[in-house]
């Protein structure tokens, strides 16, 4: 068990701007990851809306220069999985699959988890061909992809996707929610099918090849992987209740902050992300450096 200055839950581009801030300043800090470096990211077609890259850059080449970023700072990444947060005599503890520590502050950047769907026969078929996110299967080569969804996420996977494989896209209501510009961009390659209206009520599995069953009782689809994009949720199932009943008085004190897609629903953008997580690293030194004398670069 130690303890540590800051605890930073979460490698997205949140929780790795804090980090470098941290950093920067001397400050005793753990960084730790349920995954890899780079969080949603990852998934994302192309990142075209972040300052300085004009030309746009795909989230797996961002997550890259985020994991080169944090090595030029010696910025170690502990690939564990909080299995719970608690506050007990002044203290934050955790609990990973590996350690428990100890800190006197939290920077929350756990971002948002899948929306999970229930189907009846998905019990009974490989679960690796189901996926709730694309980083799994970026290198899956010659297959053909159902989609489900009708937001950014979908049409984005399907963008992604399709570089190597054929997609379909399965909306269950007759309007997206995605942007006029990805859905623009998905009319225009012939790899991706888009069909609305459409339900799945059963999949079955033969052979490694998923069967789609749907409600409208059209004809049905052979797939090789199924992916499901309907939304995400901020994850907050290892927060103990203790903890829950501090949070106030412990936002109020600036010890525990909960930054990027994490607390900010529909505006879950990376340059946001990357705010929340400074302004919470400058708000923890300039704490630090009223109490402790801690000098910042």
């Amino acid at each position: 068990m130690k303890k540590y200055k800051v605890l930073i839950i979460g490698a997205g581009p949140a929780g790795i701007a804090a980090a470098i801030y941290l950093q920067r300043a001397g400050v005793d800090f753990i960084l730790v990851e349920k995954s890899a470096v780079g969080g949603l990211i990852v998934n994302a077609n192309c990142v075209e809306n972040y300052p300085g890259f004009p030309n746009g850059i795909s989230g797996v080449k961002f997550a890259e220069l985020l994991r080169r970023h944090i090595q030029r700072w010696k910025i170690l990444v502990h690939i564990e999985e909080i299995l719970r947060l608690d506050f007990s005599n002044e203290v934050f503890i955790a609990e990973t699959t590996e350690n428990i520590y100890l800190a006197e502050y939290v920077i929350r950047a756990t971002g948002t988890e899948p929306k999970q769907i229930e189907i009846s026969g998905s019990c009974d078929v490989d679960i690796q061909l189901i996926s709730y996110e694309i980083r799994q299967i970026l290198t899956v080569s010659g297959e053909r992809i159902a989609i489900v969804g009708a937001g950014d996420a979908a049409f984005d996977y399907a963008l992604t996707l399709s570089e190597r494989n054929s997609v379909l896209i399965l909306n269950r209501t007759d309007s997206t929610k995605c942007l006029s510009l990805l859905k623009e961009r998905v009319k225009k390659i012939p790899k991706i099918e888009y069909r609305s209206n459409i339900t799945i009520s059963k999949i079955s599995q033969e052979t490694g090849i998923l069967t789609l069953h749907f409600q409208q009782n059209v004809v049905r689809e052979n797939v090789h992987r199924l992916v499901i994009a309907i939304g995400r949720e901020a994850r907050a199932n290892f927060l103990e209740n203790n903890l829950c009943e501090h949070v106030p008085s412990l936002r109020e004190q600036n010890r525990f902050f909960t930054v990027g897609d994490a607390v900010n629903g529909d505006f879950r953008q990376t340059s946001i992300a990357v705010g929340d997580g400074v302004r919470a690293a400058m708000s923890i030194i300039s704490i630090l450096n009223k109490n402790e004398n801690y000098c910042t670069n």
